[in-house]
């Protein structure tokens, strides 16, 4: 009997081994994988990076992110058939599956911080990083509390990092630097793309005469920045909806604007629309981060990729300096977190 048992087991196993290797033998193809439960519960035992434990947050907080919000469902309503709107990776069904709105600082569209398993010591060595080019002194002064399902990890001296905070601290210190900027100087930021407000609520808090304008065509992400930027207290950042840019940001005037892999997750179509209207609005200076480092690749709807170099240039852009998103340092461009990046800095007369 146990002898049968132990037969039985064993072809079981091997049939879900076969069906395991004729289901990845396309998708290795592709770079992906399946796993078996056992070799992903293995991996998460094994999983020694940043840790995810939020606080509580208020219940008022609670309530007001829902999926159900009229202000949200009304948001969804303006946007619908916006030329800036035709979402690829955006669209509502797949942030619905994806993102906890009460945790929308975790790891999901808005910022990777587990993919690919960074380890604790890849956490440090940005960190690290983060310190060493940090002439604005943000490192230390800028809090991370893990809120809202950010992973965090703890550094000296117990000060707590994360991706969003080490991420600003270095875009924040490399935007000052190519203004040629100090934290006592006052800077107007377009940010194109804001997602949760990350970026706004960062520089604002790490440079106090800093404004920044927030924008984004995903209906979702208007709805978060205004309410994470007001729970935040930052009362020099603004957020504008999709349906109000064209009437209200040729009326302003930036130092910069910030696209940060952002137009890489657009269609073509969007990504022309967002380049017509910086025609009409007094900024200089673009600072682009692809989500490629070698290629400006749009994500369109049917899943391929185009190059959208050409429309930045034909919009009158012309590229003036680029940069590893780690520059001042070879060991953090190979072992940073997420080091595949850079920074194109655009220019126009």
């Amino acid at each position: 009997m146990f002898h049968d048992l132990s037969d039985t087991w064993r072809y079981s196993v091997s049939l879900r081994r076969k069906a395991l290797q004729k289901l990845n033998s396309p998708l290795n193809r592709l770079g992906m994988r399946l796993l078996s439960l056992h070799e992903y519960n293995s991996m998460l035992a094994t999983y020694e990076g940043p840790t995810i434990n939020p606080p509580e947050i208020p219940a008022e907080a609670r309530r007001f992110l829902d999926w159900n919000n009229p202000t949200l469902n009304d948001l969804h309503q303006r946007y619908v058939g916006h030329p800036a709107s035709s979402h690829s990776q955006w669209s509502e069904k797949a942030l619905r599956q994806s993102t906890d709105l009460q945790n929308f600082r975790g790891d999901n569209h808005y910022v990777y911080q587990t993919r690919w398993s960074p380890s604790a010591e890849t956490y440090a060595l940005t960190a690290f990083y983060a310190r060493d080019i940090d002439r604005l002194n943000l490192f230390g002064q800028l809090k991370e509390d893990g809120l809202f399902g950010a992973y965090t990890q703890e550094f000296e001296g117990g000060y707590v990092v994360s991706r969003d905070l080490l991420d600003s601290i270095n875009q924040t210190n490399v935007i000052a630097r190519l203004l040629g900027c100090n934290r006592e100087d006052r800077l107007d930021v377009l940010d194109v793309g804001a997602g949760y407000g990350r970026l706004a609520h960062r520089v604002t808090e790490g440079l106090p005469q800093s404004h920044v304008t927030c924008t984004d065509a995903v209906p979702l992400s208007t709805f978060i920045s205004e309410f994470y930027l007001k729970f935040r207290g930052v009362k020099s950042a603004e957020v504008i909806a999709l349906d109000q840019v064209e009437a209200r940001l040729p009326n302003m005037r930036f130092d910069i604007a910030t696209n940060f892999h952002s137009f890489s997750e657009c269609t073509q179509q969007a990504i022309k629309w967002w380049l017509d209207l910086l025609a009409r609005v007094d900024v200089r200076k673009l600072l682009i981060i692809p989500n490629r480092a070698d290629a400006f690749l749009s994500t369109e709807t049917n899943g391929d990729h185009i190059d959208f170099l050409p429309l930045i240039l034909k919009s009158g852009w012309k590229q003036v300096y680029n940069e590893p998103i780690y520059a001042a340092s070879t060991v953090a461009q190979a072992l940073a977190l997420y080091p595949n990046f850079r920074f194109f800095l655009f220019e126009r007369e």
